[in-house]
């Protein structure tokens, strides 16, 4: 899908050596809008299904990139803590 605040891009990797695929992602979004609570939610919506595809594919997943967000403000947005429940609570 197309997004106007993030990319990324994701391979497959197969061998007879792995029990499954593993699926590597890269995801940049610019330093634009750092901090914009709406910003942080959109990709937080956006990256959602993502993950959700990933969860339901018979998968080893890595997901890794330049997300710019500022780890200092984690404790005071609560956007910050849902981006962060998406990507570190979420078995893949």
């Amino acid at each position: 899908n197309d997004s106007d605040i993030w990319e990324g891009l994701f391979v497959d990797i197969k061998g007879q050596s792995l029990r499954k695929t593993l699926t590597i992602g890269n995801i940049y979004r610019p330093p634009h809008d750092n901090n914009s609570n709406e910003n942080i939610s959109k990709f937080v919506s956006e990256l959602s299904p993502v993950i959700n595809i990933l969860q339901r594919e018979n998968t080893y997943a890595a997901i890794v990139g330049d997300f710019n967000i500022n780890l200092l403000q984690l404790n005071e947005r609560e956007t910050f803590n849902d981006f962060f429940d998406l990507m570190f609570h979420t078995k893949i």
